[in-house]
């Protein structure tokens, strides 16, 4: 087992006031949304949004927000599913909170956690109708690797690519904070646990990661309560980058990564209880 290093990690806070893109905010304040819970930029509008809420998706264009899929309600839309899943129609759709939502490149499809029915679904953008579909998970509250809805996932939140290359073909493998680190391979739709050696103070709860985030050169952002690592899936090298009493708040809830054109990566996170956007500067 690797052991966890200590590097730096520039901490900042971003209020309200501070901030400079609000553009987008401000559409989505206008609305009624009802618990978000996760956003994802547009690959190609930079004011383009799509915001994962309780029971629905939808998209902000940073002036107007317009349904995608979900009918606002919670639950699903079947219990039981065979190995290949139907569609639904997306506004007929059903999700149990939307933790996690990312786009592919080519804007064709978006892929979602619904976290409390513990499955990763997938919207269809080229069809008229948004189809919905489930892609891995069958509603159990387990971590059991396999393939399609014969695996379980538990309670998935935060979704990255592994954007190693700059094609959207390359964009079959995905990786899901669920509690532990799961890698799913969208070509097969297996899902498998990886194991990520951070020690864990409070081994009774065990890890509990909530959000990830893929870097160029395919290093791993992981969140686990507070605290912020980067975690290398070939060699498991594990580095603490912020937290232990350095971010406020119980748990982290989002994170975005971002390359800046001078090479600098930072990483933009919200925190719950902490009330602000903070931005750690990586080292």
């Amino acid at each position: 087992m690797c052991d966890e290093n200590e590097t730096g990690g520039q901490v900042v806070s971003l209020t309200r006031s501070t901030g400079q893109d609000y553009t987008t905010c401000d559409a989505v304040r206008k609305v009624l949304i009802k618990d978000a819970n996760s956003i994802c930029a547009h690959p190609l509008n930079p004011q383009g949004w799509w915001i994962g809420d309780a029971g629905s998706v939808r998209y902000c264009d940073g002036q107007t927000v317009s349904l995608v899929a979900g009918d606002s309600h919670f639950g699903d839309n079947y219990e039981q599913e065979d190995e290949y899943p139907r569609e639904v129609v997306g506004v007929r759709a059903r999700f149990s909170y939307v933790t996690g939502i990312i786009c592919t490149r080519d804007k064709k499809r978006l892929y979602v956690s619904d976290r409390y029915n513990c499955k990763i679904k997938t919207i269809n953008l080229e069809s008229e109708q948004r189809m919905v579909s489930t892609v891995v998970g069958n509603g159990r509250r387990e971590t059991v690797d396999g393939k399609g809805v014969q695996a379980s996932i538990h309670s998935p939140a935060q979704l990255a690519f592994d954007r190693r290359s700059s094609s959207s073909e390359d964009e079959s493998v995905l990786w899901i904070a669920a509690k532990v680190l799961r890698r799913l391979d969208l070509t097969t739709r297996t899902i498998t646990t990886v194991d990520v050696p951070i020690h864990v103070s409070d081994a009774g709860d065990g890890l509990k990661l909530s959000s990830v985030e893929c870097s160029s050169n395919g290093t791993l952002i992981l969140a686990h309560r507070n605290t912020l690592y980067s975690f290398n899936p070939q060699s498991r090298q594990v580095d603490r980058l912020a937290g232990a009493g350095g971010l406020d708040g119980d748990s982290v809830r989002c994170m975005v990564l971002v390359d800046s054109s001078s090479g600098e990566q930072c990483v933009y996170i919200s925190l719950n209880g902490a009330h602000c956007i903070r931005r750690v500067t990586l080292t």
